[in-house]
């Protein structure tokens, strides 16, 4: 299995919204929306755009992204009080997401 760079995403409600009224799929739920694949990967090119317009290199954009809808923050306890990641918080909430991105 070869190593890649992968990114956990929470995106924006109201830009999620959005994207559900352009493209006719008013009548789902945010859960249901960040799972259809046409959303991820339109925030995959953006996200890979956004990376090269900033000089990251190749290797430094994410090949593959999952949306999930917990923000992280302090009282999800997926931050610190100083608000660094809480990487094992983290890995075990999106354990089964984080599996399927690293396949």
């Amino acid at each position: 299995m070869d190593n890649f760079c992968t990114a956990l995403i929470v995106p924006e409600p109201e830009m999620v919204k959005i994207w559900a009224e352009k493209n006719d799929c008013t009548h789902l739920a945010i859960e249901q929306l960040i799972i259809d694949q046409n959303l991820v990967k339109e925030i995959l090119r953006d996200v890979a755009k956004v990376g090269r317009e900033n000089g990251l290199a190749g290797f430094e954009i994410p090949k593959r992204v999952a949306l999930v809808n917990l923000p992280f923050t302090v009282e999800s306890g997926l931050l610190t009080p100083s608000l660094k990641v809480k990487r094992k918080a983290v890995e075990k909430s999106f354990y089964k997401i984080l599996q399927d991105l690293r396949k």
